[in-house]
């Protein structure tokens, strides 16, 4: 052969090929067998999951045990090809021998085994063990110019071929050792056939299952074969005793059969019979009896009947066997294989058992595998129970023992029918790697080496979310609802508590919940919107999703459909759906999230984690509850919910909405969108591990609002970390039940621009919703035209260097509806849902812009200016009184010193008319490295005063944190007060410096002239914890436990100061005010310090609407508007206008009073004035 004829880099891309895939899969088996994978940081450096869950048990180091891996290599002939197929005689060219395709296999192999060397028990097993009867004759080749020039052995050679079945595993001993392994790898030879599913069932049979010591250990099986299977059935000559075959036929249900070893294999083959049930032709002999021949239907031939047919009238040759006799002609069966379809056949009979069916439960009957007949038998090598031990590591799952496989195409010469066959005989769809494709197995293999690193996991938790209470109505409501979050299946619950009359739960223990039986589905891909039950075959594809196989057959085609879509919207049982995709070949394995008909308090399916996205309701009250509910979860949906009749349901979800076309990163910074990060939420181990960590996805703040008719009812969202963008809903639709199937044209509003011009960053945060008025042309502002309700999106966080270009810093403004929201022709179309009426840049703002509050300072119900900081730490007001949009336009206020960023919206205290302090605090937990405080940065909370009026020489003051007034605070038991500093002339403002690691991160709530202020802490605590000297499945561990502290603290907002008795204070925890005497005045205590993450709802009873302005003309929130008015009244917001009951209940529901000064009256002519 001529020498020109090789492909002359295949030496070294075929060595990467085969290596890459092994590895692939290996370093996949030394991840999944991590007890406690842990969570990874994401590219952009965001936190995958809020720091008070961030609770993890991090062995050093993996137990004691050692896994197994048992290698199973095809060493047939076809192996002596190159990876194309082409066959060339070993002229002793070193370049051909490298070619060949089971010296690709040696090599890489033995790189596996250096690399790893002795972290794992190895085993080595072929199709053949040829070299124990066969070698190469070099005369042979040299006279016949044979491609097969073996010779066979006068007799077997027990010193060479695989590893014996006494030794099973390596146990790294001198002798029995990776390098012992090795040795064997190059051993190997190619020739024969091709018997992989009977081979696969004797290794696991023999060598697998008997060799699980410890309920800890797991068990691996790399299959690696370059060509389809065949004979598996049998490979000896028609006619021939298989006694005196090198290989046995398939010998399925009995204790007795022929081995590639150098003596017969006794292991209780009933006992494994029993374990995986009989074959599905078994159903068809019992039913049609003996004599009859199955064919032409993919089950050709006998299984499951003794060696020889007992039937006396079949001829001495032609006895049948279990797998029936075979001519030259016919080297396959059909059942054992190929697996053309869904079938559970060929390999995957054995493989799908062995990954889900528990090979040794503690309590067992005598006919399980494994019986146990002796109480010492239902207990590991350690003594413990093969369920479990109580003193197993947090968060593990030690109660199973399985086999799980991986199985390697190499080369490019497999079939469809045989990459089929191993792609279903992997234990999960992404299990199968293709070596034909080296770029994509190099790129997977370097991504999972990076998941293999460290050996760590996320405890559980369960309890409350940290996302505030929401309330059913206005006042002291009868209702609230709080989120429960349960990490473990990454689900939430809105749980209902009732109220008393003064705000406190009734009972913290009872609770109900919504309905989700009559739940519809929309997708909007950012082209069109359609419901998931009635989306036809054509109208997306797999890859809109992110799903591989998009160019296979009709039915994998589907799987976004039949399975994702289902799955996620919660179409039918997650049981059904998983059987579903598994038996269809899906790309992934799906989740199962628990449920109960029974509890429905212990149903985890019905919606995903809300950790920092929005709850909130809005509407008319009715039976004590308002028409709409709605919560943004990262399941990917925004779900709304209505108003039930039934107070066991409180209310009933009608919609939930996914904006799947939203752009966002993946983990290596690639685009992508959330619509195809939607399987990675379904996939089975979803956000237990590294390598499938948790996602955020529609995680952002939203406001609900009513327009003064009712007429309409919408939302504006931002996605939070989930993606670069928000979207805008009209809720009010879904009051229309009778033309539900019209609701993916009536419901959603607008999303923002997508594509190059999307220059938003990861809108993390709120939005906001207020009118503006689009042509100021007379003073006052003209109220009967030219008004749009606005919805306002801060521009986001693109990446975590504040300093980078690609973090605009700027403030979006949208046209909500498209219609007219004057006092004349309210309610006409003029414009089109989410016109970007402007976009209005921060001067020299770095880093992106935050969560804007919007300030209406004449009550006409006119937007007229909004303040919003970056993540420089500098504040800016935004001039919303132009002319037009066009004249828009922003001045910074204070000047930040980089080290100190804005991530919250400020709050505002109206001083007088014109005149406010801003009030804000700094400080992050967005990103990884913002745990624990880097950098020396000690963050603060300021008060900047801002005079607005339109006075050409009142522009912005620009202030800077030395030009304020300092406060300090001190701690007097749990209870914290804080100084009373006066500000001094010239100073533009006050400051309180927060404690190390302290932050500001929630919007601070006004209560009269107070500013309640949530500061939190974070620490994080390590526990090592010594192994046991007898249990190799306990591993010396750190355990690293985030502890978490809420300061609820109350300032004076003109100085930042104490709080008196003309101020707006909180209680302690027992609903008692704490206050001390100096010198005859009297201070309340400032606020106190909680355990845990804490967020709360003001609660006022004399609030009798649900409007969204407040006193001090903050008007961007939940709620519903009230008339545009020429001659407003302007409130009060230095005294409560009547007495009545106030608290703040936390998520915790923890309730706390409040109290403050109520206004007098005295009466002058017929006017009552407040003093």
């Amino acid at each position: 052969m001529k020498k020109e004829h090789i492909i002359q880099n295949a030496p070294s891309g075929r060595h990467r090929l085969i290596h890459a895939s092994i590895a692939s899969a290996l370093a996949l088996i030394s991840f999944s067998v991590q007890a406690n994978p842990q969570q990874s940081k994401e590219k952009n450096g965001f936190a995958e999951i809020p720091f008070y869950l961030k609770n993890v048990n991090e062995p050093i180091g993996q137990p004691k045990v050692k896994h197994n891996i048992m290698f199973l290599i095809d060493d047939s002939g076809s192996m002596l090809a190159d990876a194309e197929g082409k066959y060339y005689v070993d002229n002793g060219n070193e370049e051909i021998n490298a070619n060949r395709k089971i010296n690709i296999a040696k090599s890489a192999l033995k790189k596996i085994l250096e690399r790893y060397k002795d972290q794992f028990n190895w085993g080595l097993q072929t199709l053949h063990n040829n070299p124990r009867y066969w070698k190469w004759d070099e005369e042979k080749r040299k006279k016949d110019n044979a491609l097969y020039a073996y010779v066979k052995l006068s007799k077997p050679d027990d010193t060479k071929g695989d590893m014996k079945d006494n030794e099973g595993f390596t146990d790294g001993s001198a002798d029995r050792n990776w390098k012992y392994v090795s040795k064997k790898v190059d051993e190997m030879l190619a020739y024969q056939a091709t018997p992989t599913t009977r081979r696969y069932y004797e290794v696991v049979k023999n060598f697998v299952i008997p060799n699980i010591k410890y309920r800890c250990q797991k068990s691996y099986v790399v299959v690696v074969s370059d060509g389809d299977a065949n004979m598996s059935c049998s490979n000896q000559a028609s006619g021939e005793n298989p006694s005196n075959s090198d290989n046995t036929n398939f010998n399925y249900d009995r204790k007795y059969y022929y081995s590639n070893y150098y003596r017969a294999i006794d292991r209780s083959s009933d006992e494994v019979y029993e374990y995986f049930g009989p074959s599905e032709v078994k159903a068809y002999e019992d039913k049609h009896g003996q004599g009859k021949y199955f064919s032409g239907n993919g089950l050709e031939g006998y299984f499951d009947l003794p060696i020889y047919d007992p039937r006396s009238k079949t001829p001495d040759g032609e006895k049948k066997f279990q797998c029936q006799y075979m001519g030259d002609k016919e080297i396959i069966v059909p059942y054992w294989d190929r697996n053309y379809g869904n079938e559970k056949r060929g390999m995957r009979f054995f493989s799908q058992t062995l990954a889900e069916k528990d090979i040794k439960p503690a309590i067992k009957s005598e006919n399980r595998l494994d019986a146990a007949i002796k109480p010492e038998d239902r207990r590991d090598a350690a003594g413990k129970s093969w369920d479990g031990d109580p003193s197993d590591p947090k968060g593990v799952d030690y109660s199973k023992q399985l086999v799980q496989t991986f199985t390697v195409g190499f080369g490019e010469g497999i079939s469809p029918v045989g990459k089929k066959y191993l792609e279903k005989g992997a234990s999960r769809p992404e299990w199968y790697f293709n070596a034909s494709k080296p770029e994509k197995l190099l790129e997977h293999f370097k991504t999972i080496i990076d998941n293999i690193e460290t050996d760590s996991k996320i405890m559980k938790f369960e309890g409350a979310a940290s996302t505030a209470p929401v309330t059913t109505s206005t006042g002291i409501p009868d209702m609230a609802a709080t989120v429960h979050l349960n990490t473990g299946s990454w689900s939430s619950q809105l749980r209902f508590y009732k109220l008393k009359r003064d705000g406190t739960p009734i009972n913290t223990t009872e609770f109900v919940q919504p309905s989700f039986n009559n739940r519809l589905t929309l997708v909007n891909d950012g082209s069109k919107t359609y419901f998931i039950d009635r989306v036809a075959d054509n109208e997306a594809s797999n890859a809109d999703f992110g799903i591989s196989d998009g160019s296979a057959k009709d039915e994998l085609k589907l799987e976004w459909k039949n399975a994702l879509l289902k799955w996620t919207g919660r179409a039918g049982s997650d049981e059904d759906i998983k059987a579903n995709a598994v038996a269809k070949g899906y790309s992934q394995s799906y989740r199962i999230r628990p449920t109960d008909p029974n509890d429905p308090n212990k149903d985890e399916r019905n919606l995903g984690d809300i950790l920092d996205g929005s709850v909130a309701a809005i509407g008319d009250k009715d039976k004590g509850r308002q028409e709409f509910l709605v919560a943004a979860a990262n399941d990917g949906m925004v779900h709304i919910f209505r108003r039930n009749d039934t107070s066991s349901n409180p209310y009933d979800l009608k919609l939930s909405y996914i904006p799947a076309g939203m752009e966002r990163e993946d983990e290596k910074g690639q685009a992508t969108t959330l619509g195809k990060v939607l399987k990675d939420i379904a996939r089975e181990g979803y956000g237990s591990t590294k390598g499938q960590p948790h996602r955020y996805m529609v995680n952002g703040g939203f406001v609900l609002r009513q327009t003064p008719d009712k007429k309409q009812t919408f939302m504006f969202g931002a996605m939070g970390q989930g993606g670069r963008g928000a979207y805008a809903l009209n809720i009010g639709a879904v009051a229309d039940s009778v033309r539900s199937s019209s609701w993916n044209t009536t419901v959603p509003l607008f999303e923002t621009a997508k594509g190059t011009g999307n220059k938003l960053g990861y809108t993390i945060g709120s939005t906001q919703i207020g009118r503006v008025s689009i042509k100021r042309d007379t003073t006052p502002v003209n109220l009967e035209s030219n008004v749009r309700y606005a919805g306002f999106l801060a521009s986001g966080y693109r990446t975590e260097d504040v300093n980078s270009v690609d973090n605009e810093t700027a403030l979006y403004v949208y046209d909500m509806t498209g219609k007219e929201a004057g006092t004349q022709d309210t309610g006409k179309n003029v414009s089109s849902a989410g016109n970007l009426l402007a976009k209005i840049p921060a001067p020299n703002g770095k880093g992106g812009l935050s969560t804007p509050t919007l300030v209406d300072t004449d009550f006409d119900g006119i937007v007229d200016i909004a303040y919003a900081g970056d993540r420089y730490g500098n504040m800016f007001r935004f001039d919303l009184r132009g002319k037009t949009p066009s004249e828009w336009s922003a001045q910074m206020i204070f000047q930040g010193s980089g080290n100190q960023p804005i991530t919250s919206a400020p709050a505002v205290s109206r001083r007088g008319k014109d005149k406010y302090v801003v009030i804000f605090g700094t400080g992050s937990e967005i990103y990884q490295n913002e745990l624990e405080g880097t950098n020396g940065q000690i963050n603060a909370v300021y008060g900047i005063y801002d005079d607005v009026s339109t006075d050409e020489s009142k522009k912005a003051v620009l202030a800077n944190s030395s030009e304020l007034e300092q406060q300090t605070r001190e701690s007097d038991g749990e209870h914290i007060y804080v100084s009373n500093n006066k500000v001094g002339e010239g100073k533009k403002g006050w400051s309180l410096t927060l404690g190390p690691n302290e932050r500001v991160t929630v919007k601070p709530t006004m209560i009269l002239r107070t500013a309640v202020l949530t500061i939190r802490k974070y620490e994080s605590k390590t526990i090592h914890t010594d192994s046991s000297s007898t249990d190799v499945c306990l591993p010396d561990s750190t355990s690293t436990q985030t502890t978490a502290k809420t300061i609820i603290l109350g300032v004076n907002a003109e100085n930042g100061g104490r709080l008196g008795l003309r101020d707006a204070r909180i209680s302690s925890k027992d609903r008692k005010f704490i206050r001390r005497e100096n010198n005859g005045q009297i201070d309340y205590a400032n606020g106190m310090t909680f355990d845990g993450v804490i967020n709360f709802t003001y609660l006022n009873s004399s609030k009798a609407d649900d409007s969204p302005v407040t006193a001090d003309g903050d008007s961007g929130g939940t709620g519903t508007d009230k008339e545009l008015n020429a001659t407003p009244s302007v409130p009060n917001n230095k005294c409560f206008a009547t007495k009545g009951d106030r608290s703040l209940l936390s998520n915790q529901l923890v309730s706390l009073k409040v109290e403050g000064r109520t206004c007098g009256l005295k009466r002058i002519s017929w006017r009552e004035l407040f003093f």
